[in-house]
């Protein structure tokens, strides 16, 4: 369905489509329906997590179940009122629904786990926030509306001014609206690591920045964002795709 659909958009900037975006809405989407494939049917869960800014949001743990990777909104099925809970964290148990929807067990009701929602708790939350922030400005960005783009990932870096893939993002806006020099500037802060959380770079996005810094003649910049971009990987599709954007730089295409 995703290949069908790539083939569908229409061409971004220099007649490409803009590759990092839609596979960035694609791993969103894929995301969004895990817990959905969990419960296409309904399923008993107890599900922890924050409430913040009145909305339920389910913290997903990596395989060793130390880390917090994901967070997910649960919409509460029975009008249980969340304000009360703002700022803590909770634990629900019941029935999983369809759509991350959540019936809570008959006579219960969400129990405080915490006070306070943690700060690892808080950090996946965020990038909810930011990911949405920053699918938006790159629409925004597609139809040439940049100052709204930019404020868009502004929006993002006020939110958490360490995660070095908004940078990225907000770079390739630049590019795009014709300012390399902010473009440039972003990069820095990436390339010269002055943002601590290096996790989510997109490679896609990374490479459509390169191509446009080889356009510009700047290949010693292109081979150093490539090479960022391979130390960042954690697939083999990853590396398979950067691996030959390195080489494009040393086998340039004839004329």
């Amino acid at each position: 369905m995703c290949k069908a659909a790539f083939r569908a958009l229409p061409p971004g900037t220099h007649g490409r489509p803009v590759r990092g975006l839609f596979v960035l809405i694609c791993l969103l989407l894929a995301a969004s329906v895990c817990l959905d494939a969990q419960a296409s049917q309904p399923v008993e869960k107890t599900l922890t997590g924050c409430v913040i800014d009145g909305q339920f949001y389910h913290i997903a743990f990596d395989g060793d179940g130390k880390r917090p990777v994901r967070a997910y909104r649960i919409r509460l099925r029975d009008g249980t009122a969340l304000a009360p809970y703002e700022g803590k964290t909770i634990t629900v148990g019941g029935m999983l629904l369809p759509g991350d929807a959540f019936r809570l067990k008959a006579g219960t009701g969400p129990v405080v786990e915490s006070r306070t929602c943690s700060e690892s708790f808080r950090k996946v939350i965020n990038k909810e926030f930011i990911t949405g922030y920053v699918v938006e400005a790159h629409k925004a960005a597609r139809r040439k509306a940049f100052d709204e783009a930019l404020a868009l990932t502004g929006k993002a870096l006020e939110m958490d001014p360490g995660y070095c893939e908004t940078y990225i993002d907000r770079a390739y806006i630049h590019y795009l609206r014709n300012d390399p020099d902010a473009g440039r500037r972003d990069l820095r802060v990436v390339m010269d690591r002055r943002c601590p959380d290096r996790e989510g770079l997109n490679f896609l996005i990374m490479g459509d920045v390169g191509k446009i810094l080889v356009r510009q003649g700047k290949i010693a910049e292109a081979l150093e964002l490539y090479r960022m971009s391979l130390e960042a990987c954690r697939s083999g599709l990853c590396r398979d795709a950067v691996n030959k954007d390195i080489r494009s730089l040393k086998n340039p295409s004839p004329k």
